[in-house]
């Protein structure tokens, strides 16, 4: 709808419907008055074509007229029979032509191109000299009858001249007449003629006043409007946040990147000189999916990939693509944002959201995490893993008696000693303030207990070397899973505490065979 365009360019299609209309029917208005001009003069020169032929023939009526008068007289001074039987001949032959112009002249006669459209004025002139008419073809008759007598003859003769003048003389008002009327037509065709001349020229003032103007204005301000957009189109690609990148979609050859897509690519370089593909590493399988996708889907959404710079440094990179058309040609806009710092930020949240901030070692939720999954593991491939409880000995006193600071050394100490003891593969976690676990995959309770003995003897080491006067010591209680149960119930919760009450056991133990001068 309409109103989902925003205002400019719902103007700009009203005022292209409004121009296209105003086009359609000055162009329409246009070609009906140069058809009409065109038959008007077809017309008119038809109609000339007759009015000439007319008045042509209108005016050889009279010579017809004079001819027969002349032609009456001549049979008198025959002076043989073969001169009389010419002359009769003259006369039959003006006097058929004559009655057959006089006939095509009222009622039409297409092979003379005698239309017979006479007006009323014509009509009646040629009602004047009706009678004049008879009486000279009467007369003529009887001088073309061999068997006439003298008498008749001459009779005959002067009723055609007697007629004769009255003929000619309203002849002449026809002739006369006809070329009157032909005038006026002429004039009626000429200031017809003037007229859509005029109502033309109108048109055309009208069509450069409400169209031509109108569509002159508005391609001014198109072209305006279009260079503004461009040179914000230029400026949004040049200032853009976000590293911008104009790529041919066949040949993946980068036309035109942005100065943040210089920053992050370090690299200056003339458009077309180097292919997107020399700034992704091939052998990571993301990139390799990445360029595929390139030439299949019309856009990417925020798509990692490892980019390499001009110092060859690999950077994660959220990469966004969309296809456009610009002058018809086709093209990728590839959308580039560094990520290296967000990864950095992750690994750092999870490291701490997962690592103890004293020790640097698995914190609880990581641990029982790490735990559960083992377990579950071992149900499906009936591996063995033991887990080992342990609690610091007398850390609360020392805490009250020494300062935390005490305390804290020796959660350290005992961290420290328990990672240079323990096998990469084992899973070492803070569960409590003083309280730990150790999880020996692939491992038997008689190597866990050494594990934790060689602890002990390091501990004792490190007492002996720092001089302290607190005992760095430890209960333990360990725990092999599957466990002897195998009900199936067994739980992350479960394991644990079971390994805590032979925890308690082996404090119990310590107590009775130590004479620790600090008590529990």
């Amino acid at each position: 709808m309409t109103t989902d365009l925003p205002a400019q360019t719902q103007r700009f299609r009203l005022t292209g419907s409004q121009l296209r209309l105003r086009y359609i029917i000055a162009l329409t208005l246009i070609a009906v008055l140069t058809i009409s001009s065109q038959i008007i003069i077809q017309l008119s020169f038809e109609s000339q074509g007759y009015v000439s032929r007319v008045v042509n023939i209108a005016g050889r009526q009279r010579m017809l007229s004079q001819k027969i008068a002349k032609a009456s007289s001549a049979i008198n001074n025959a002076e043989n029979p073969d001169q009389l039987s010419a002359t009769r001949e003259e006369l039959s032959a003006a006097v058929t032509l004559w009655n057959r112009s006089h006939q095509g002249l009222q009622h039409g006669d297409i092979e003379l191109g005698l239309p017979g459209d006479n007006s009323a004025e014509i009509t009646a002139l040629f009602a004047n000299i009706a009678e004049n008419k008879q009486l000279i073809s009467t007369a003529t008759t009887t001088l073309l009858d061999p068997l006439a007598d003298p008498s008749s003859v001459a009779l005959a003769q002067v009723q055609i001249r007697e007629n004769e003048q009255d003929f000619l003389t309203g002849m002449n008002r026809v002739v006369f007449r006809y070329e009157h009327e032909a005038n006026e037509k002429v004039d009626f065709i000429r200031r017809l003629e003037l007229i859509l001349l005029g109502i033309t020229l109108l048109i055309l003032i009208l069509v450069a006043l409400l169209i031509f103007a109108p569509a002159a204005r508005r391609i001014a301000a198109d072209m305006k409007a279009l260079l503004q957009r461009e040179e914000d189109l230029e400026k949004l690609f040049s200032v853009s946040p976000t590293a911008l990148l104009l790529v041919n979609p066949e040949t993946l050859s980068i036309i035109r990147v942005n100065q943040k897509a210089h920053d992050i690519l370090l690299l200056e370089f003339s458009a077309g000189d180097r292919c997107f593909k020399e700034f992704m590493d091939i052998n990571h399988p993301p990139n390799v999916k990445f360029l595929h996708r390139l030439g299949e889907a019309s856009s990417v959404n925020e798509y990692e990939i490892i980019v390499i710079n001009a110092l060859n440094t690999a950077m994660p990179t959220l990469a966004s693509v969309r296809k456009i058309s610009i002058q018809d040609e086709p093209l990728l806009v590839i959308g580039l944002t560094d990520i290296s710092e967000i990864k950095k930020a992750q690994k750092v949240l999870e490291h701490y959201a997962t690592t103890d901030e004293l020790t640097g070692i698995m914190n609880r939720r990581t641990g029982l995490i790490v735990l559960d999954k083992l377990m579950s593991q071992a149900q499906r491939n009936g591996k063995h893993f033991v887990v080992c409880f342990i609690d610091i000995d007398n850390l609360k006193t020392i805490n009250d008696n020494f300062g935390h600071k005490m305390g804290d050394w020796m959660i350290s100490t005992i961290t420290q000693a328990v990672n240079q003891c323990v096998r990469n593969g084992d899973i070492f976690a803070r569960i409590g303030g003083d309280e730990f676990l150790i999880v020996f995959p692939d491992c038997n309770e008689k190597q866990a207990m050494d594990k934790m003995a060689e602890v002990r003897s390091r501990l004792e080491k490190i007492q002996h070397i720092e001089e302290r006067h607190v005992p760095l010591g430890f209960s333990f209680g360990a725990v092999t899973y599957p466990t002897e149960r195998m009900s199936g119930e067994d739980t992350v919760a479960s394991l644990i505490n079971d390994a805590d009450k032979r925890m308690y056991l082996d404090k119990q133990i310590r107590k009775n065979r130590s004479a620790s001068d600090i008590p529990d």
